[in-house]
C-alpha cells in the first residue's frame, strides 16, 4: 500500500511545473540577495577609501 502510494507520487507530474517556478524563484531570490551583499561591500570600501582620500583637504 505504502509502496504503491509512493510510486503513484513519483509518477504523478501535476504541479510540477509549479515547483519547477518555484524552485527558479527560489534560486533567484537568493542569487539577488548574494548580489546586493556583495554591492553593498563594494560600495561601502569606496565610500571608505574615497573619505580617507578627502580628509584633510578644504573647500574654501
Amino acid at each position: 500500500m505504502l509502496k504503491n502510494l509512493v510510486m503513484n507520487f513519483v509518477r504523478d507530474e501535476r504541479g510540477a511545473e509549479s515547483s519547477e517556478i518555484g524552485v527558479s524563484t527560489v534560486l533567484y531570490a537568493g542569487g539577488s540577495v548574494a548580489a546586493g551583499t556583495a554591492l553593498k561591500e563594494v560600495i561601502q570600501t569606496k565610500q571608505g577609501q574615497i573619505k580617507a582620500a578627502l580628509e584633510g583637504t578644504s573647500i574654501d
